[in-house]
């Protein structure tokens, strides 16, 4: 119809890995008038997984260090950070969203949804696995668990 504004599409991205951060950013510029919502559990934006065991190690200097904020904020994204998709309504077409530090539930509505939600590390079934110090390196809160433990290790 002529003279009508067409209401602006709503683009849900579900995770802020590489992947996740690549589609909400290519969501931006291909459709600039979408808005664009990534919604994470981590409390920050980009981290260096490489980078852990150089934390680890002392060659860098703290796990600050491999964190930096998100790019896609100043294209106008919205982040959702510390909240984790519980649920999808596909007949609804909303995701259900915890917000990790409150606990409130809110339920974001979406035109297009875009699932990044990454890996999980594949640990493999081999005798002693399940033993306690035995770790998985993915995230920065892995990273700063086994320099915890490297604090009380014994030299």
């Amino acid at each position: 119809m002529r003279g009508r504004l067409k209401v602006a599409t709503r683009i849900v991205v579900i995770g802020h890995g590489p992947a996740g951060m690549t589609a909400a950013g290519y969501a931006k510029k291909t459709c600039r008038k979408a808005e664009v919502v990534v919604v994470d559990e981590k409390p920050y934006d980009l981290y260096h997984p490489c980078s852990i065991p150089f934390v680890l190690s002392g060659h860098i200097p703290s796990f600050n260090a491999i964190v930096e904020k998100s790019p896609l904020e100043i294209q106008g994204v919205k982040m959702y950070r510390w909240a984790r998709a519980e649920g999808i309504d596909v007949d609804g077409r909303y995701v259900e969203v915890r917000r990790l530090k409150t606990g409130d539930v809110e339920k974001l509505k979406y035109d297009k949804l875009i699932i990044a939600t990454g890996s999980k590390p594949f640990i493999p079934p081999i005798k002693g696995v399940e033993l306690e110090g035995v770790y998985t390196v993915k995230f920065v809160e892995d990273g700063e668990r086994i320099a915890k433990e490297l604090e009380r290790a014994v030299i």
